[in-house]
């Protein structure tokens, strides 16, 4: 099994909580956003920061 999945299957346990899976939908909210307005910089970043 690769990194990724294994990954994929601890990642999945991590969103079984109400305030975890809305952390994330703001995280990735954020990104898409930076993304459309152009700051990609800032937008790349904010994906490894919260390792999207």
């Amino acid at each position: 099994m690769t990194n990724s999945k294994r990954t994929r299957r601890v990642r999945m346990y991590d969103l079984l909580t109400q305030d975890r899976m809305q952390t994330t939908i703001t995280e990735h909210i954020e990104v898409m956003e930076l993304v459309r307005d152009g700051r990609l910089d800032e937008g790349y970043r904010a994906v490894h920061a919260n390792r999207l």
